[in-house]
């Protein structure tokens, strides 16, 4: 089985990448390519001979897409519509990749697929968007919604940026306690999404990330005490410290219970998993960046 992935220089695109078998092969579409640009699209599926396709593509700047919204529609709206019509219309399967950014996040329940969805943000109503119409547009696609993804193979993710900060100064490093999520290791995703595609369930949206809700706080003093250094490098604050354009959902906890039942990739909680795969950050330093903690 030969699976085409749009965004597979990016965080998840590297991880399926990497997790690619010899049953279940990977082709990285070109970066080039726009997905909204619909011939474009068609020309790249009808040049190769796949049996699926995945949309790890999306623009990702949160507070950019607030003020100015765009690119955000483009690449998180008009992308995915136009990667499901061309993929019905070939009756090839589309996974397209999702975001917790689309719940308003003031709940303290856990989000169900089928809750409401609310998002904040001009990014979130981006990508909620793209899912709706994912979901119009292809009876035989699967939206996989996710949270806080990170990778030791990016230097663009919480924990890196965390690192960063603490080799480079020894002051406490502020912290926000009021924006909760469940941090989520890409290879973790990516194996799920490569065992979704032959397992071929019910269409539809499916949330798939690490047990157990978090806060950034939480977090930080996870990846700070395991590599070596001690909690009160971390200091809790709220994000009213903080000005940022666009507002980010405060309280998002994904249950999980409906890709569980397919008896798939056993999803850890958000520790385990960190625990995993942290030899891998303290092995490999970064410069350090600047950084904003939200």
């Amino acid at each position: 089985m030969e699976v085409l992935v749009f965004g597979a220089a990016g965080q998840l695109g590297s991880a399926l990448r990497a997790c690619a078998g010899e049953t279940l092969g990977v082709i990285p579409a070109p970066r080039a390519v726009d997905i909204a640009d619909r011939t474009a699209v068609a020309e790249l599926l009808d040049g190769h001979r796949v049996d699926a396709v995945i949309n790890a593509a999306a623009m990702t700047h949160v507070d950019a897409a607030e003020v100015d919204p765009m690119p955000a529609i483009r690449a998180n709206t008009a992308g995915p519509a136009t990667l499901a019509l061309s993929c019905r219309e070939r009756n090839l399967p589309l996974v397209h990749v999702s975001t917790e950014a689309v719940y308003r996040g003031d709940q303290p329940l856990a989000y169900r697929e089928g809750d409401a969805c609310d998002p904040v943000s001009a990014y979130g109503i981006s990508k909620l968007a793209g899912d709706l119409l994912v979901c119009d547009l292809h009876e035989g696609a699967w939206v996989v919604r996710t949270s806080w993804l990170y990778s030791a193979a990016s230097s663009s993710n919480f924990p890196h940026r965390l690192r960063a900060q603490l080799q480079a100064h020894t002051r406490p490093i502020p912290v926000v306690t009021d924006v909760v999520g469940n941090p989520t290791p890409a290879d973790l995703l990516a194996e799920a999404i490569l065992e979704l595609i032959p397992a071929a369930p019910a269409a539809g949206v499916y949330h798939v990330c690490c047990r157990e809700p978090a806060s950034k706080y939480d977090w930080a003093v996870v990846i700070a005490e395991s590599l070596g250094y001690p909690a009160d490098r971390i200091e809790p604050t709220d994000s009213t410290r903080y000005r940022s354009a666009a507002r980010r959902p405060a309280y998002v906890d994904l249950d999980c219970g409906r890709f569980r039942a397919l008896g798939l990739t056993v999803l850890p909680t958000w520790q385990e998993a960190w625990q995993a795969g942290a030899d891998a950050y303290r092995r490999d330093p970064t410069t350090a960046v600047v950084w904003g903690v939200t």
